[in-house]
């Protein structure tokens, strides 16, 4: 499975809509002091955070209150010449 996002592609978000399971989201993380983008999933009624790299080190986590969905990404794409 080929992964959704791909390096270097440029992300629109909306702040205004509400996140559901499956849709990509933009959020704060705390332990990093910084914006991650992760895909929503749900398992059991909980929601749960995944990143699509493999190999990333604690690839999915739960939801918890310290975590704050900043917006939904409502397209992706690229540039077509170089930037």
């Amino acid at each position: 499975m080929e992964p959704a996002l791909y390096e270097g592609e440029i992300l629109f978000v909306d702040p205004a809509v509400d996140a559901e399971p499956g849709n990509f989201v933009i959020f704060f993380d705390p332990s990093a002091k910084r914006f991650k983008c992760r895909q929503l999933i749900q398992d059991s009624g909980r929601l749960y955070l995944m990143a699509l790299n493999h190999d990333w080190p604690n690839r999915i986590f739960e939801l918890n209150k310290t975590t704050t969905i900043h917006g939904v990404v409502i397209f992706k794409g690229r540039y077509l010449i170089p930037m």
